[in-house]
């Protein structure tokens, strides 16, 4: 493997940079030089941490660079995706972020008290992202093992991680798809997940069956 390669990772909601230490580590061990985007979700809104992410990366001047985000941060490098990169060489792969934006944010924005909680994260959480380029590889690692947020809001029975359903991490756009049983939190933290991104950055197609679009 070219161990000149590098990996930005981009943490959800809430969490912060430490939170990718795990994965960092995995991806290190892998041969990936690492870095952590940190940012804020709450007061500044999505196409400005795009922007703000596109500017980290241009910053490294080095290529490959590949991304990894959970969550909200993986809308984040989508939103990147959609306005600022041109890349052939990166890959992405993104942790259980909603794409076809969450169900459980809409119903939680109707209480009192959660526009401020979510901040300027609420918009692009519940409105998700798509429209990037075809050449471009991103892929998506979704949990179904529900224990989280998502079960306040009458979201217990559905397939999803707990906090996002499968559905809302699904997109035509995406090069490939994987379902493991994890949970929303806990796949930052899960080796198999980790496997199955190092796989993907490494060989453009995780190690188990996926699935993949057509060429």
């Amino acid at each position: 493997m070219n161990t000149a390669e590098h990996v930005i990772l981009v943490h959800g909601l809430w969490y912060g940079s430490h939170s990718m230490s795990f994965l960092a580590r995995r991806l290190r061990k892998a041969g990936y030089s690492t870095h952590l985007f940190d940012y804020s979700a709450t007061s500044v809104d999505l196409a400005t941490n795009a922007r703000r992410l596109s500017d980290f990366h241009q910053k490294l001047s080095v290529s490959p660079v590949h991304f990894v985000g959970h969550s909200y941060g993986g809308l984040v490098i989508a939103q990147m995706m959609v306005d600022y990169f041109e890349s052939t060489a990166s890959r992405a792969v993104l942790l259980g972020s909603p794409l076809q934006g969450s169900q459980t944010v809409r119903r939680a924005l109707k209480l009192p008290g959660s526009k401020k909680l979510f901040g300027k994260a609420a918009r692009g959480l519940s409105e998700g992202v798509s429209g990037w380029k075809e050449h471009q590889t991103i892929a998506m690692i979704a949990g179904s093992k529900a224990i989280g947020l998502g079960r306040l809001f009458a979201l217990g029975g559905r397939h999803g991680d707990g906090s996002i359903d499968l559905a809302e991490t699904e997109s035509s756009e995406l090069h490939s798809s994987l379902v493991l049983d994890v949970t929303h939190s806990g796949m930052i933290y899960s080796g198999k997940v980790a496997n199955q991104l190092i796989h993907f950055l490494k060989e453009g197609k995780f190690g188990l069956k996926d699935k993949a679009r057509e060429a």
